[in-house]
């Protein structure tokens, strides 16, 4: 099994609303697009955190009891295709088969 742990980072002064995603070894701060719901902002912050990673397999995600969510997964695989080779759409689609 493996997660990836997010949580939201309200605006400040400086800077607008962010998701911080933080996986076994790295952490990305995603831009939280006020137009989408807090459930697309999500799936998207998981998604492109997973592919970039190079990550496949089914995730499921929910909310922890701090507020905070995180996406799991129990089928975990290392995609093995070096990065370069296809578009993040094309990867996005490869990685992402089923919805959250």
């Amino acid at each position: 099994m493996f997660a990836i742990h997010a949580r939201y980072m309200p605006q400040t002064r400086t800077k607008g609303a962010r998701l911080k995603l933080a996986g076994a070894v790295t952490e990305r701060v995603f831009q939280y697009d006020e137009k989408l719901s807090l459930d697309e902002n999500l799936k998207n912050a998981f998604r492109i955190y997973a592919s970039l990673e190079c990550w496949v397999g089914a995730w499921s995600y929910g909310q922890l009891p701090d507020g905070s969510w995180v996406a799991t997964c129990a089928t975990f695989e290392r995609d093995t295709f070096s990065v370069g080779q296809a578009t993040m759409a094309e990867r996005l689609h490869q990685v992402w088969t089923r919805e959250l």
